[in-house]
C-alpha cells in the first residue's frame, strides 16, 4: 500500500528485494523489518509507534527518480512472522524463524491443551522442521485462530496508515457439527470487494470458505465482488476420460458464479479453456515475469528453456522471452508404457553442455520435473534447474525434490510456501496487485505493462 510519504506495506513472510519489486525507485529504498509482536504485544493491543518513528525518519531526506521526479524516500516497512532475522531467537541452529507472538499460541494451547506447541529457544512456535544442521520454526498458517489473529493486526495497519484503506474483518468458525461459519465484521454496501481465497490444500474446506465469503458479501450490499483465487483446485479436472465422470473444473466455476462473484482473477491455470467454463470476465495472469526474475543474468548462449511436456511449451515460449531472450526450447516427450505409468521420453531440442530451465504451472508429486531432469542430464546437460507458479507439494514432495537432481527450484507463492533447501520462492502480490487495480479503475504504473500479458 503506497502513501504520500510513500511508503509500502508488506505483510510477507520471507524478506523480498525491494529493488526488484520496485525497479521504478532504483537501488534507493530503506527497508525496515518489524515483528509482528512489535506492533501487537497483546490481543487487541496495537503500537505503531516503531514504524511510525522510521517512516518519520526516512520523509526527511529527498530522492530523485530516473524520471527525474523528486520524491520522499520510499521505504518498505515489512511486518515479519517467517524470516531469517534472528532477533527474537537469540541462538544457534535455527534457520527460519517464527515471529507470531506468544500470546498467539497461549491462544491456541488453551483452545487445545492435549497438543502444546513445541518451544525453541524459550519461545512457543508453530511447527518445527529439521534439516541438515538447522532447524526451521515455522508459523501456524493452518490455524484459524492464528489467522483470525493475523487478519486483526492487518486490518489495524491498514487502519492506522490509511484512512480510505478498507481491509475487511473476517470471522471464520467451525462449529462442533464441522459447518463452517462465516461473519463479515465490516459494512461493505456499494464497495468493490475482492476475496482472496487459493483453492489449495485442503482444497474442499477453502472453496467452501470461498463460495460463502461471496456470499456473505453480496448479501451484505457489495457493489461488485471480485473472486481472487490465485491457485485454481480442480484445474486438472477440466474433462472427462469417462462418460461416468464429473467436469469438476466446470462445476467450481458454475459455484463461483453462483455465491455471487462478478468477476474473477485467476493465475497460470493448468486448462486456459478454464476461462470458457465462466459466465462472467476471468482476469488470467501469469507468472512468468516474476518467475523470470530469479534467473536473472540467464545467458541466452549458456541457457536452454524447457517443457516439461508438450501442454507446456507455451508458458517455455513466454518464460524464455523474459528470462533469456534468444535461448534455444527444448521438450521433453513423455512415454506411457502403461495406462497407469508417466515417464519421461525422448528429448527434443539443444540441451548438452548448457543449463536447462524447466517451466511448468504446478509441481505436485515432483514427479514430472524429477524425470524429466534426468532425462535432460542423460542427454548431456550441465544442470537442471525448474520453476512453477503453483508449489501444491503433496506429502513426499519436498523429500523427493530434496533428493532429485535438480539444483534450484523456484515457485511462486498462490499457495503458502516456505522456502526449504533447493526451493526458492517469489512473490505473485505485486501481479495481483496491479490487477486489482486495473479492475477498480486505479492508475496502473507503467511497468504493469511489462508484468501484466
Amino acid at each position: 500500500v503506497r502513501t504520500p510519504v510513500p511508503a509500502i506495506y508488506q505483510f510477507l513472510d520471507i524478506g523480498t528485494d525491494f529493488q526488484q519489486l520496485y525497479p521504478e525507485y532504483g537501488p534507493i529504498g530503506a527497508v525496515h523489518f518489524v515483528f509482528w509482536e512489535e506492533i501487537n504485544p497483546a490481543p487487541g493491543v496495537f503500537d505503531f509507534s516503531l514504524p511510525d518513528r522510521r517512516l518519520r525518519e526516512e520523509a526527511k531526506l529527498t530522492v530523485t527518480l530516473r524520471s527525474g521526479e523528486v520524491v520522499s524516500k520510499p521505504v518498505v516497512i515489512q511486518v515479519a512472522f517467517f524470516t531469517a532475522q534472528n532477533k527474537l531467537f537469540p541462538c544457534d541452529g535455527v534457520w527460519y524463524y517464527d515471529g507470531t507472538p506468544q500470546w498467539v499460541y497461549n491462544q491456541i494451547d488453551a483452545e487445545n491443551p492435549g497438543n502444546p506447541r513445541p518451544k525453541v529457544c524459550g519461545r512457543k512456535v508453530g511447527y518445527v522442521i529439521t534439516g541438515c544442521d538447522r532447524k526451521a520454526v515455522v508459523p501456524m498458517y493452518d490455524n484459524p485462530t492464528w489467522r483470525s489473529a493475523h487478519s486483526a493486526m492487518v486490518a489495524a495497519f491498514g487502519a492506522h496508515y490509511r484512512d480510505n484503506l478498507q481491509v475487511a474483518s473476517v470471522a471464520i468458525n467451525t462449529g462442533l457439527d464441522g459447518e463452517t461459519q462465516i461473519v463479515l465484521h465490516e459494512d461493505v454496501r456499494g464497495r468493490d470487494v475482492f476475496v482472496f481465497q487459493p483453492s489449495s490444500p485442503p482444497v474442499n474446506q477453502h472453496l467452501l470458505e470461498l463460495l460463502l465469503l461471496l456470499d456473505a458479501v453480496r448479501r451484505s450490499g457489495a457493489n461488485r465482488r471480485i473472486a481472487v483465487i490465485p491457485y485454481y483446485g480442480y484445474a486438472r479436472q477440466e474433462r472427462r476420460a469417462t462418460p461416468q465422470e464429473p467436469i469438476s473444473a466446470r462445476l467450481v466455476a458454475d459455484l463461483v458464479t453462483a455465491a455471487g462473484a462478478d468477476q474473477v482473477i485467476v493465475m497460470d491455470l493448468t486448462a486456459p479453456a478454464i476461462e470458457g467454463f465462466f459466465d462472467l470476465p476471468v482476469e488470467h495472469l501469469h507468472a512468468a515475469a516474476v518467475l523470470a526474475t530469479a534467473f536473472a543474468g540467464a545467458e541466452s548462449d549458456k541457457v536452454t528453456i524447457v517443457a516439461p511436456d508438450i501442454g507446456a511449451v507455451k508458458r517455455a515460449e513466454a518464460f524464455q522471452r523474459l528470462a533469456a531472450p534468444g535461448a534455444p526450447l527444448a521438450v521433453v516427450l513423455k512415454e506411457r508404457p502403461r495406462p497407469d505409468e508417466v515417464r519421461a521420453g525422448q528429448v527434443v531440442g539443444e540441451v548438452r553442455g548448457r543449463q536447462a530451465i524447466l517451466v511448468d504451472d504446478m509441481i505436485s508429486t515432483g514427479g514430472t520435473l524429477i524425470r524429466a531432469a534426468e532425462a535432460l542430464l542423460a542427454r548431456g546437460a550441465r544442470s537442471v534447474s525448474a520453476c512453477a507458479t503453483h508449489a501444491v507439494l503433496v506429502p513426499g514432495a519436498r523429500e523427493a525434490l530434496a533428493a532429485s537432481p535438480l539444483e534450484r527450484i523456484v515457485v511462486g507463492d498462490t499457495i503458502p510456501v516456505w522456502p526449504d533447501g533447493k526451493i526458492e520462492v517469489v512473490s505473485v502480490a505485486p501481479l495481483l496487485a496491479e490487477a486489482i487495480a486495473r479492475i477498480h479503475g486505479q492508475p496502473i504504473p507503467a511497468r504493469a505493462l511489462a508484468t501484466l500479458p
